[in-house]
C-alpha cells in the first residue's frame, strides 16, 4: 500500500514535470487536497495507531519479499484480546504482528 501511494505520487510528479516541459504554468497544475485520517486503537490501557502497524507489516514483508510477490494490498484483522494484528497480503501470504 505504501508503494501503491509512493507510484501515485511519483506519477503525479512526473505529469506535472511533463506539463510544464509544455509550457503549463505553475496556475494550470492543480494540488489536490490533503485529507488527513489517523486511526487509533485503545484497548485495555493501551493503544496503537494503524500507521504503528502498517510499519510493523510492511517490515514483515520486506524481510519475506524475496520469496514472495510485489506488494499489492494488505488487509489488517485487529484483535485486542489477543495482542495481535492478523494479515493477508496479496490475498495469498498471512501473518500476524503484535498491537
Amino acid at each position: 500500500m505504501a508503494k501503491k501511494r509512493l507510484m501515485k505520487k511519483m506519477e503525479k510528479h512526473l505529469e506535472e514535470q511533463k506539463l510544464l516541459a509544455e509550457g503549463a504554468g505553475a496556475s494550470d497544475i492543480v494540488a489536490e487536497p490533503k485529507l488527513e485520517v489517523a486511526l487509533y486503537l485503545q484497548y485495555q490501557d493501551r493503544e496503537t495507531r494503524l500507521e504503528e502497524l502498517q510499519d510493523r507489516i510492511l517490515h514483515w514483508w520486506e524481510e519475506k519479499s524475496s520469496e514472495f510477490d510485489q506488494l499489492e494490498k494488505i488487509r489488517i484483522y485487529m484483535k485486542p484480546e489477543d495482542n495481535r494484528a492478523y494479515f493477508v497480503i496479496n490475498d495469498k501470504y498471512q501473518g500476524d504482528v503484535e498491537l
